[in-house]
């Protein structure tokens, strides 16, 4: 079963820290993240059977919150994030709603019965968990008969080109490590899952700079969290190294160039 390596295991800590600090600045940098939540939106189509109770995990500031409840009929919704501050956006988003409630909680242990939830849904989230199979094994243990898993997380693709223009300037771990589409698949069926669907999309977005581009990063909160990161200040020289070799292979007229590989799975429990 495929493993993230040990200096590339993700810090949980730093990963609860970096998104509760991105609370006021996420919504204005996450138009990737607003282009897939309507994808699986318009992936619910496919949702047959009653709904009761619907979890969205690592919500972030809601916005698929808001669009499952704008979008399907059910009696309840659950909206989880370990960020407090993320979550408290969410909620103001969704004040008028009395079928809903968010939870502050960690994806590895949640806070609810087994076969308690209909729908569970988690928009580049669990890119962000070390033991991606265990997250999915709880997923699994919520979800009702027949209940359905629908999630968005990256795949190794992702930020290519910053992780190449890095490993010009040192050995250190710069870009977090995403699990192969494969390897999703792996977890899936080892968990029981059952009907999964997977496909993989390349999105490249442009930048006006490389300093653009970090800046994002960090108004969104996705820092590099992996435990090989250089925790000691970066030197302006490196940082100059990194964004030449960046701009000599992926500079344009139009600026420069980042990829983000997209993986989209359905599956029943």
């Amino acid at each position: 079963m495929a493993q993230i390596g040990k200096n590339l295991a993700i810090d949980k800590l730093k990963v609860r820290q970096s998104f509760s600090l991105a609370c006021n600045t996420y919504d204005a940098a996450a138009g990737l993240q607003r282009i897939i939540a309507d994808r699986m939106i318009n992936a619910f189509n496919d949702c047959d059977g009653k709904i009761n109770h619907v979890l969205d995990l690592g919500c972030g500031t809601g916005y698929l919150t808001k669009a499952l409840q704008n979008s399907l009929t059910f009696d309840h919704l659950f909206a989880v994030d370990i960020a407090l501050p993320m979550l408290v956006f969410c909620r103001e988003k969704n004040l008028q709603r009395s079928n809903f409630s968010p939870i502050c909680a960690d994806a590895a242990n949640l806070p609810f019965r087994s076969g308690s939830i209909d729908l569970i849904t988690a928009n580049l989230v669990l890119q962000w968990l070390s033991d991606l199979h265990g997250a999915l094994m709880e997923i699994k243990r919520l979800l009702k008969p027949c209940g359905q898993l629908l999630f968005s997380t990256f795949g190794p693709q992702t930020l290519q080109e910053l992780k190449q223009a890095w490993a010009q300037v040192d050995q250190f771990s710069h870009v977090n490590e995403f699990y192969h589409l494969e390897a999703i698949r792996s977890f899936l069926l080892s968990c029981g899952f059952k009907n999964i669907v997977i496909t993989s999309q390349n999105h490249v977005m442009q930048y006006d700079s490389v300093f653009a581009l970090m800046r994002e990063l960090k108004d969104l909160g996705a820092h590099n969290v992996t435990s090989g990161r250089n925790k000691q200040f970066t030197s302006p020289g490196k940082l100059n190294t990194m964004i030449a070799a960046y701009e000599a292979a992926n500079q344009s007229s139009a600026g420069i160039k980042a990829t983000y590989e997209v993986i989209l799975v359905s599956a029943k429990n």
